[in-house]
């Protein structure tokens, strides 16, 4: 009895973090999740929609929007890929990057790559007036690292995976602690990147005055 009260004290006890929900992650190596900054759901996922009035017909907003798109996907930064558009609608994957790492290649120049890529699949709906977006189907590839820690899934959970991994696998402290504030940083980092793209998708129906 005695250890089945620790096991549960042991599993409820949260890891520090970032954000105000905790999820136990189905995958975590040595214990449940700290806080989040990706809101989640009542069921643990990731999904950020907001309604946003405009003063356009619903065939403007569809128009300034595939410009917002077209736009966003010339940038380093975001890649968009259309996968349906309808007459009042538009579902696209999108793929921000975050951060910069550079690979080491034999008898070459280092190859410079993304510190991070967090996509998500992008809706659109549009109505006179407004057009609402849903985020959904997040999902972070950060580079690899030693041990049972992954390098892709739900953004989240792959951060809180990675950190208890660290935890475990890395007995030095120096060396688990500067780790540790490197995933924090990218997970932190991650999210104010999205949270740019979503500021952007907020705004583009917004026409300015000048010319």
């Amino acid at each position: 009895m005695k250890r089945f009260a620790l096991f549960v004290f042991l599993t409820i006890l949260p890891v520090l973090g970032f954000g105000q929900v905790a999820h136990d992650a189905k995958f975590d190596t040595n214990g449940p999740m700290g806080d989040v900054l990706f809101p989640e759901n009542e069921e643990g996922d990731v999904v950020i929609s907001e309604v946003v009035l405009a003063s356009f017909r619903a065939d403007t907003l569809k128009a300034l929007a595939m410009q917002f798109i077209d736009e966003m996907d010339r940038t380093d930064e975001v890649n968009v890929s259309k996968i349906d558009e309808g007459l009042t609608k538009i579902t696209a994957n999108v793929e921000v990057k975050e951060g910069t790492r550079y690979v080491e290649i034999p008898y070459g120049p280092a190859i410079e790559r993304a510190r991070s890529v967090v996509d998500f699949t992008m809706i659109i709906d549009f109505r006179d007036g407004k057009y609402r977006y849903t985020l959904l189907n997040f999902n972070t590839d950060r580079w690899r690292i030693r041990g049972d820690g992954k390098d892709q899934g739900p953004s989240n959970r792959i951060h809180w995976q990675r950190v208890n991994s660290i935890n475990k696998d890395f007995k030095r402290k120096s060396t688990r602690a500067e780790m540790i504030a490197e995933e924090e940083d990218a997970y932190a980092e991650e999210y104010k990147a999205v949270m740019a793209f979503v500021d952007k998708l907020k705004a583009f129906a917004v026409i300015s005055d000048d010319f």
